[in-house]
């Protein structure tokens, strides 16, 4: 479903290109129609299908069009799941990680790569809007992060990275 990128003909296209040498029957459901041209409506289209790939791109734009169009409300069986959204359970996050410094000719450091693994303890079980299991959610992050000082010639000295 390429609505996020406005039912782009070179995405399309492109995705049909890819499908060619797969043993499958690619089949693109446009989001931009004339409702009184399309035989079936998204829903029939939707539930026919075995795979259903969402493409990237703006995904405000998207949902705003899947609601008008009452994509939003369309339960594929097996696969909706009637979780309840409880995003506001607290957590207490645990963190290591380790920083690579690489230091220019005036020895300060003026590159910083950071590397981290986060563990995330939720209080409650209802993080993801299910309850299951004897336990409470948790959640892991990895993060790589990259921070560095520009100057030019005798300047660099001066975008020093604190330490």
């Amino acid at each position: 479903m390429p609505t996020a990128e406005g039912d782009n003909a070179t995405y399309i296209l492109s995705w049909y290109a890819a499908c060619e040498e797969l043993p499958m029957q690619p089949f693109v459901q446009k989001t931009f129609v004339d409702s009184y041209t399309t035989s079936k409506t998204f829903k029939e289209n939707l539930l026919s299908m075995d795979a259903i790939i969402v493409s990237g791109g703006n995904t405000l734009n998207m949902l705003a069009i899947w609601k008008a169009q009452g994509i939003d409300t369309i339960q594929i069986p097996g696969y909706y799941t009637p979780g309840l959204i409880n995003s506001n359970e607290p957590f207490i996050p645990f963190r290591i990680g380790y920083e690579f410094k690489i230091f220019n000719e005036y020895e300060q450091a003026n590159i910083k790569i950071d590397l981290a693994y986060q563990y995330n303890m939720v209080f409650g079980d209802n993080v993801d809007g299910f309850t299951a299991g004897n336990n409470n959610d948790v959640y892991v992050q990895y993060t790589i992060g990259v921070k560095f000082a520009i100057g030019s010639g005798n300047t660099s000295y001066k975008k020093q990275i604190p330490y």
